[in-house]
């Protein structure tokens, strides 16, 4: 599962898994899946990653987001703080405060 892929020792693996969830983005999922991946997503970003990865990782969880509002509910329970994160770069700074908006 994309979790266990995450959160493995493998970390050679996570630049290849960070692409995952954003391919699923563009195709229907169900809520179920959507709550699943949103999770492995929010636990990762949780950690410090690499922009290009934050980048996939943190437009997915905000396009799961805006399709599904358990999602929304699951990120404001979680609560990951992006601060590290919209320093980063401009278009990470973007989606953060997209993300922002969607958790209020």
């Amino acid at each position: 599962c994309t979790t266990c892929v995450w959160l493995s020792s493998f970390v050679f693996l996570r630049p290849t898994s960070g692409k995952m969830p954003q391919c699923l983005c563009l195709a229907q999922v169900t809520e179920d899946s959507a709550v699943e991946l949103a999770s492995a997503l929010l636990q990762c970003l949780g950690e410090t990653v690499p922009e290009p990865e934050a980048f996939r990782s943190l437009s997915s969880l905000v396009q799961l987001m805006k399709s599904f509002t358990q999602v929304s509910g699951l990120a404001q329970a979680i609560g990951v703080d992006l601060t590290q994160y919209s320093s980063q770069s401009d278009r990470l700074n973007t989606l953060s405060q997209q993300y922002l908006q969607l958790v209020s």
